[in-house]
């Protein structure tokens, strides 16, 4: 599913300039407040929660804690003017818990007023993919009969180890290849 939000970025005092790339670069300590204007029902079923549920809430409980950074600097790129739409891949934790991991597209919408600039972003659920992935990458690192580790396996384990114990040191291994 693809999942469509509009936010708003609202300046924390009705006094600063409006929110954009430049004016909250140096605003660590009073970043902009998000809300959530309008969100569709792929969204809402996405974190878990219907639409309603979503209203006045600022949508960064949903990513994950290690992702926010991201996301947020993907947003803040999106309000560059010229920058076009801005992307990154985050993990978003579902209502019940669990995770999904999904493509965000961010885009500047304009201005509401001098104090709230609107983003809107398409989401897209790559969470198959990434499982995928995974299933691909334990195949061809693993033997179909035994399921343990296979050569090729040993060969990136044997790079890797060569790579960490660093030159004019030994390594010591031995290869056991048993037949009938």
């Amino acid at each position: 599913p693809h999942g469509m939000a509009m936010l708003e970025l609202i300046s924390p005092d009705p006094d600063d300039p409006p929110v954009t790339a430049e004016s909250i670069a140096d605003r660590h300590e009073h970043p902009p407040r998000v809300s959530v204007v309008r969100i569709n029902r792929a969204m809402a079923t996405l974190v878990g929660l219907d639409s309603p549920e979503l209203v006045d809430r600022t949508g960064a409980e949903f990513v994950h804690p290690e992702d926010r950074y991201r996301l947020w600097t993907a947003l803040m790129r999106s309000l560059d003017l010229g920058s076009g739409v801005q992307a990154d891949e985050v993990r978003v934790i579902r209502a019940d818990g669990t995770l999904r991991h999904v493509w965000v597209h961010a885009a500047s919408a304009g201005k509401r007023d001098e104090t709230a600039t609107r983003v809107l972003l398409h989401v897209i659920d790559i969470t198959a993919l990434r499982m995928t992935e995974a299933e691909l990458q334990r195949l061809a690192l693993t033997d179909a009969v035994t399921g343990l580790d296979n050569r090729m396996a040993l060969e990136i384990k044997t790079q890797t180890s060569l790579r960490d114990v660093g030159p004019g040191r030994g390594l010591g291994m031995i290869l056991l290849d048993l037949d009938r």
